[in-house]
């Protein structure tokens, strides 16, 4: 009788444990989704605002004007951080430009 509520009591512990367990994942998995779906979103509305407002476009044409003006008066440091920011300004802008990826696609990369 004694082992029977030792096995009862184990039975009960990895019961209890696998529960916990399963419960973990899931409240990981949905995290991970709406974080997923939280950055989809981000994403989307940068795009539909830089659509609206042409923001890359503006800081890509501040940029090359700041970096045309400090390398003009001789600094170069300046400068060329300047016309490093239009690049990337540029390059981000083309970006959101660009039809989306498929989604799957990094899935298979693993």
């Amino acid at each position: 009788l004694e082992n029977v509520g030792k096995s009862a009591r184990n039975v009960g512990c990895t019961i209890r444990q696998e529960t916990e367990r399963i419960g973990d994942k899931i409240k990981k998995s949905d995290l991970k989704g709406k974080s997923q779906s939280a950055a989809k979103s981000a994403s989307r509305k940068a795009k539909e605002f830089n659509d609206k407002y042409s923001v890359t476009e503006a800081v890509t044409v501040a940029a090359v004007v700041s970096s045309a003006t400090l390398l003009a008066k001789g600094d170069k440091k300046a400068g060329a951080s300047a016309m490093a920011l239009a690049g990337a300004s540029f390059l981000a802008g083309e970006a959101m430009k660009a039809p989306p990826h498929d989604e799957g696609l990094n899935e298979r990369m693993h």
